[in-house]
């Protein structure tokens, strides 16, 4: 099926406040104080920036891609087919700025896209 870029893209500006109290907390709640690192660093617009000279043909961002496998490793995992076990939490959704995560063979098909000069950006990006 196919989905427009309003209905998955999401702008998030506030930083949920974590309760104790309520137990509301989601497994991956530890990724609030990442993501106001993000914010500080500005590693989106950044990320973005590494992959400006490829040619944009999907909704999902290779910069938001990028952010995505980052939180991949952050929250344990190591193989792509393991987004199934997050797929549906809201706070990494959150994080990402979108209302639903991709599936796993539109990050694939996206990542065989990038190209050396992508590759050799994101290096510049990680010395920096």
């Amino acid at each position: 099926m196919k989905n427009s870029s309003q209905s998955v893209i999401k702008n998030y500006r506030s930083i949920p406040r974590l309760a104790f109290e309520h137990q509301r907390l989601t497994s991956f709640a530890g990724l609030v104080l990442f993501w106001q690192l993000f914010k500080n660093l500005q590693l989106l617009p950044r990320l973005e920036a590494c992959f400006e000279h490829v040619r944009r043909s999907s909704i999902f961002t290779y910069g938001r891609i990028a952010l995505l496998l980052i939180i991949h490793v952050l929250a344990g995992y190591r193989r792509l087919r393991d987004i199934r076990f997050y797929k549906h939490d809201p706070l990494i959704k959150r994080v990402l700025g979108l209302n639903m995560l991709p599936d796993i063979s539109t990050i694939s098909r996206i990542l065989a896209t990038a190209d050396e000069r992508c590759v050799q950006n994101i290096r510049r990006l990680c010395v920096n």
